[in-house]
């Protein structure tokens, strides 16, 4: 049930999207509205499923002050998302009634919990993502002004794909903080690669990784871990996008994120590039058990914004080609460029538990996006 917050919420969409437009109406259209007032109930409300996302219209239509509206909820899935990163020429209010995920606007990404209301101006790319484990709801409202010329489209780009990063160069030690992700990752093509229940997919020492509260956790805080080690996939991986929470616990925690990486043999060490977690580690990309040394890592003033202490973190990791790109809660920390020729494009992906302790990584809301073979190579 909607508590009393949630039905204030909603009502302010109403009345905002009320208000935007007879402040237009001035030289408002004299075409009659379509939509009367009236009382649509859940089940009269047009119904339609795809990719597991339930999206329900109560209006469309035409109003007194406004055109083209377009009022619904939307249910997604965890690992769903409603659709790509979109824009269009009407204005549009989003308000998140129950669940969390992951608000993707303007080409940031910005965490999302039951009660928030984003607003996103016509031609301003946007999107929402369900990375919790339970379904989110949404409620939507879309809309033009009537007397008001529609906003020009700012370039000749599509509308739905998510708008294009250009070109960096390599970062070896960091830059100022861009507050924005490596980019948005929610649509239909991001899929789960932990399903929360067990271990499908994945292998490693269920004596060291256990599942807790829907998160995989390694290490305890009963006794020390005589050795580093990792769970990894059982799928190697390219190009894509993947997107997860992460928290330690313990004094002097360390745990991390294997990408593009192999098992040693005879070892319990997995070599390759690692997403670092740790005191004075967050935001690194270390090359783990190959050259051993951070390759590129936030300045200090990065760190300080996108790192929240003794909470869950997000990361998101997008390799394309020779590049690779961190973000942590929707800053990002890493942009570097591979220039060995001889080092893999492909591999596993590892969760790391780190020797000593006792101390415990978690992971939790894992999911993927595999990108085209030849995305981004050469940038």
């Amino acid at each position: 049930m909607l508590n009393r917050n949630k039905v204030r919420m909603m009502f302010l969409v109403s009345c905002s999207l009320a208000v935007c437009g007879v402040h237009v109406t001035k030289a408002a259209d004299p075409a009659g509205p379509d939509l009367k007032s009236q009382v649509v109930r859940r089940g009269d409300a047009k119904s339609r499923v795809t990719n597991s996302v339930e999206t329900r219209q109560y209006f469309s239509g035409t109003t007194f002050a406004t055109k083209d509206v377009f009022v619904a909820t939307v249910v997604i899935q965890p690992g769903k998302s409603n659709h790509k990163s979109h824009r269009h020429a009407e204005e549009e209010y989003m308000v998140l009634i129950e669940g969390t995920g992951t608000w993707s606007l303007d080409g940031k990404d910005f965490p999302a919990q039951d009660g928030d209301m984003v607003y996103a101006e016509p031609w301003v790319y946007h999107g929402f993502t369900n990375t919790g484990d339970k379904p989110s709801v949404y409620a939507v409202v879309r809309y033009k002004g009537k007397g008001v010329s529609p906003a020009p489209r700012p370039d000749d780009r599509p509308n739905e794909p998510s708008a294009p990063a250009g070109p960096s160069a390599p970062k070896v030690e960091g830059s100022a903080a861009k507050t924005e992700p490596a980019s948005p990752a929610g649509d239909a093509d991001t899929n789960p690669l932990f399903n929360g229940k067990d271990f499908s997919g994945w292998e490693g020492n269920l004596k060291i990784f256990r599942i807790e509260d829907g998160a995989i956790v390694g290490g305890t805080l009963k006794e020390k871990v005589d050795h580093t080690d990792f769970l990894c996939t059982k799928k190697e991986y390219g190009n894509f996008e993947l997107r997860l929470k992460v928290k330690l616990v313990g004094k002097g925690a360390n745990g991390g994120i294997q990408v593009r990486s192999r098992r040693v043999p005879d070892s319990y060490e997995v070599s390759g590039y690692q997403a670092d977690m740790g005191p004075d580690r967050w935001g690194n990309l270390l090359d783990e058990s190959r050259r051993r040394k951070v390759l590129a890592k936030p300045t200090p003033e990065v760190l300080a914004k996108a790192y929240r202490p003794d909470q869950w973190n997000e990361y998101v990791i997008r390799c394309e080609g020779p590049r690779i790109r961190f973000s942590l809660n929707g800053v990002e920390t890493t942009d570097y460029t591979e220039t060995d020729a001889k080092i893999p494009l492909t591999g596993i992906i590892g969760l790391q538990t780190h020797r000593g302790g006792p101390n415990e990584a978690w992971y939790k809301d894992i999911v993927i996006k595999e990108l085209p073979a030849a995305a981004g190579a050469g940038k």
